[in-house]
């Protein structure tokens, strides 16, 4: 009896061995996963989402999702990056930070684009290709959530200043929105307003009206400029901060406008009306807008794109993504971490993201013609602007942190008048190594 029982206990130990190493015990595996959402309750709900399907599909996996600010989250990501403590899935912001990231050790990410299998690439459509989240001709971070970063006006309000609405994806010129400034100050408010703290806020115009310049698509100006291939000392890069400083010595923005913070102060000015549009707004902040201004009914809330530079240049629509998830490159749950992204993407994702009113950045997921109304009209002009319209597209996030630093300083510099354009141009050329 007694060699039955040590007989039975090592055939189970044997077959918990085989079970443990196939499927993991209930509770066994935590995969972490932050980013800098805290306080965006349509992308936050939207992450939950994801990831509560991903635990029915994964049984035996919990997901600790933890959102942190905008501001607070660098001050966690690089030191846990640094500590070797930093979550299975990670937001990265693109561009710049990126771009430390991967050049300080490109084992802190798994580079997507090495990974990815055809219906994923699919799905990502336009975000597979997004420069900002692409270093050294590899993408390492999946976008969730998109945007059309443009101009978002209260359509009564504008057309008080004597102007109509423009059809979706025409855009004014500078001299049309300067013209404008007067009948919003008879009105008491601000024609735009607008959070100039947050360099993006510049960078988002500036890289659009380059591009608006340029005599075509390719090869892009601004990534040979950054790169020091060409110099920055000519039109196509001095005409953009020059329409800054006719727009900000016209007030189309106030003075105040330079420090504000764009995710509270200057959103805020806007939802209460003390302004007639919102510069460099994206599709977040879809779920704030007053109801009563965004209703099939009244559909007062529009989008206006960035306006022309000159009459002779070509539109260009900023598409943009809001957050952005790469791999622990060096975590305990590698393959878990790339499912979990690869999830994201889905069209069961993409479902989920759109009932919470976020606009999927995996384009090829969705299908605006079978998607329909949601009963809410700026989200479905957001849906519009991603998905359906065609034109001379526009990054505003660039890898090269020293180059976007100098134009962000450069364009507030000439707006306060601390220094010419040629100045602020020069010292780009210095910046990015031109040697003429």
């Amino acid at each position: 009896m007694r060699k039955m029982k040590i007989l039975w206990v090592c055939m189970l130990s044997i077959a918990l061995l085989v079970v443990g190493t196939s499927l993991p015990a209930v509770g066994q595996v935590t995969l972490k996963v932050t980013d800098w959402q805290a306080g965006m309750v349509g992308t936050t709900s939207s992450v939950r989402g994801v990831a509560d399907l991903f635990e029915q599909s994964h049984p035996g996996v919990k997901v600790d999702y933890e959102s942190y600010t905008v501001t607070t989250y660098p001050e966690f990501l690089f030191p846990a990056i640094a500590a070797g403590t930093a979550p299975d899935v990670m937001a990265v912001y693109p561009g710049p930070d990126l771009a430390t990231i991967i050049n300080a050790d490109p084992n802190n990410l798994v580079p997507i684009s090495d990974i990815w299998d055809e219906d994923w690439q699919k799905w990502l459509g336009r975000a597979g290709e997004f420069l900002g989240g692409t270093v050294n001709g590899k993408l390492w971070i999946a976008m969730l959530d998109a945007q059309t970063e443009c101009i978002w006006v209260y359509k009564d309000l504008f057309e008080q200043c004597g102007v109509k609405v423009p059809p979706v994806g025409t855009p004014l010129t500078v001299d049309e929105l300067i013209g404008m400034v007067p009948a919003a100050d008879a009105m008491g408010k601000d024609l735009l307003t607008a959070g100039f703290m947050e360099p993006w806020v510049v960078h988002g115009y500036y890289f659009n009206a380059v591009h608006q310049l340029q005599p075509t698509d390719t090869p892009d100006m601004v990534l040979q400029a950054m790169k020091g291939e060409i110099s920055w000392q000519q039109d196509v890069f001095a005409l953009p901060i020059e329409a800054f400083a006719k727009m900000h010595n016209a007030h189309v923005w106030k003075e105040e406008s330079l420090n504000l913070d764009y995710q509270t102060s200057a959103v805020k000015r806007w939802l209460a009306k003390r302004a007639v549009g919102l510069w460099a707004n994206g599709d977040w902040f879809v779920s704030d807008v007053n109801p009563a201004d965004n209703t099939p009914e009244n559909p007062n809330v529009v989008t206006i794109m960035y306006p022309l530079v000159n009459e002779d240049a070509t539109p260009a629509y900023n598409w943009g993504f809001g957050t952005d998830f790469g791999i622990n490159g060096k975590g305990a749950h590698k393959d878990l971490a790339t499912e979990f992204v690869r999830s994201m993407a889905t069209p069961a994702a993409s479902k989920i993201l759109v009932e919470n009113g976020v606009v999927p950045a995996a384009n090829g997921s969705l299908d605006p013609a079978t998607l329909g109304s949601t009963g809410n009209p700026i989200f479905d002009e957001c849906i519009e602007l991603f998905c359906g319209l065609e034109g001379r597209a526009s990054s505003y996030q660039y890898p090269y942190a020293e180059a976007c630093d100098a134009i962000y300083t450069g364009v507030i510099d000439v707006m306060l008048g601390a220094a010419s354009i040629d100045d602020a141009l020069a010292n780009l050329d210095e910046v990015c190594g031109y040697g003429g």
